[in-house]
């Protein structure tokens, strides 16, 4: 069998499983409405949570940035691809949350791969939830350290395994140090982590605290500083990723700078990657400024998320989270997850639905998602949608 014939009937095998993956192109830039073989949807799948991908700047300034700025950075950013627009931009933003200093990642994902695999050692210990994005538990396998999973947001079963860590140093003080890694605001599920908890049994037992900002920062807190900052929590470091309210792509950590001159030389994602692009982050200084601005904004998004968690709630929907504009609606089996993604499709919504490994088997879901560029009449068509298709909810 050849490797094409090999891999087909593994494609088939996905297909039997309702599994296959078939995602649209859009022919129209991101925004509030897409465009797909012609036909116009108006987008809840987006994480562009404040309407920014699409640039505010005009045709000169662009063309000056340009000027400025080099598309790519010709390599890695220990050799000769750091540019003036990468430190300005890792010290703005790390000022910005009252950080030392920053890391740039070129994706989220190769942060938290970079920065487990670049800080945890042998002998460490990372306490990781067990719903944590697949990017930190990639991090927590590529690490040296134990990885101990604990069940989602259950605080109990975490401080059991810190305090069951902090009497093994206790009687082998040659033991490494102790990570908990967790998310803000969970991206499949759109709850929000008990953050002043979990860092009251971090400083309780030793442990170093990593927050997963990634779908938190621009929306909570002053500013859109994320939810640490609004609950008054300090973690050790936190990833913030660009693709999400920021409208763009990348990701930084923040932190002191020892730490992050630490990753500099040890996260591999950083040190064998070409930067990235300046340009790019000349786009994302001007979207820093206009999140920081986009107070009304958030407003109107929590407005909107909670009338439509709402609103689907009361149709007997079982919709996750309680303030997130991500809108989890558990449907169960993957093919009927499927169809209610086709039947909103063909009422002119693009939903998609999730399905394993993306997310637990049995849990497939439709995951809605707000923008501050929908209108308040675009959550109502949904909501009435919806409506059309309650039998869904049972």
């Amino acid at each position: 069998m050849s490797l094409a014939e090999d891999s087909a009937a593994r494609l088939r095998d996905l297909e039997r499983e309702d599994l296959l993956r078939r995602p649209p192109t859009l022919h129209t830039k991101l925004g509030r409405s897409v465009c797909i073989d012609g036909q116009t949807f108006l987008c809840f799948s987006s994480n562009d949570y404040l309407g920014l991908a699409s640039p505010a700047l005009d045709a000169e300034t662009l063309l000056q940035s340009s000027a400025e700025a080099s598309l790519g950075s010709g390599g890695s950013r220990l050799i000769s691809g750091t540019q003036r627009a990468h430190r300005d931009f890792e010290l703005k933003l790390a000022a910005f949350l009252d950080e030392e200093d920053g890391i740039l990642f070129s994706t989220g994902y190769a942060a938290n791969l970079g920065l487990l695999q670049g800080l945890a050692e042998a002998g460490d210990l990372i306490v990781s939830d067990q719903l944590n994005h697949a990017s930190i538990i990639d991090g927590c396998r590529l690490s040296r350290a134990r990885a101990a999973i604990f069940p989602h947001l259950d605080l109990g079963h975490l401080e059991a395994l810190l305090e069951e860590r902090k009497s093994a140093k206790t009687l082998d003080p040659s033991l490494g140090r102790t990570f908990i890694v967790i998310e803000s605001v969970f991206s499949m599920d759109g709850d929000e982590a008990p953050l002043k908890e979990i860092q009251r049994l971090a400083r309780r037992n030793g442990a170093y605290l990593i927050v997963d900002e990634a779908h938190s920062f621009g929306l909570y807190g002053e500013q859109g500083r994320g939810l640490s900052a609004e609950l008054g929590v300090r973690p050790d470091l936190r990833i913030l990723a660009f693709g999400k309210s920021l409208g763009g792509s990348g990701a930084m950590v923040v932190g002191d700078s020892a730490t992050v001159n630490l990753l500099r030389h040890r996260a591999r994602s950083y040190v064998f990657s070409t930067a990235p692009s300046p340009l790019l982050l000349a786009l994302l200084d001007s979207n820093l400024d206009r999140l920081i601005a986009a107070e009304d904004a958030r407003r109107r998004l929590f407005r909107m998320s909670a009338k439509l968690r709402e609103r689907l709630r009361a149709l007997g929907f079982r919709v996750l989270g309680e303030r997130s504009p991500i809108l989890p609606v558990i449907i169960g089996e993957n093919r009927r997850a499927l169809e209610l993604d086709r039947a909103l499709r063909e009422r002119g919504f693009l939903v998609q639905a999730i399905r394993p490994p993306t997310v637990p088997a049995g849990s497939a879901r439709l995951r809605i998602v707000v923008s501050a560029a929908h209108r308040i009449e675009d959550i109502d068509a949904l909501a009435d949608a919806f409506e059309e298709l309650k039998e869904f909810a049972s």
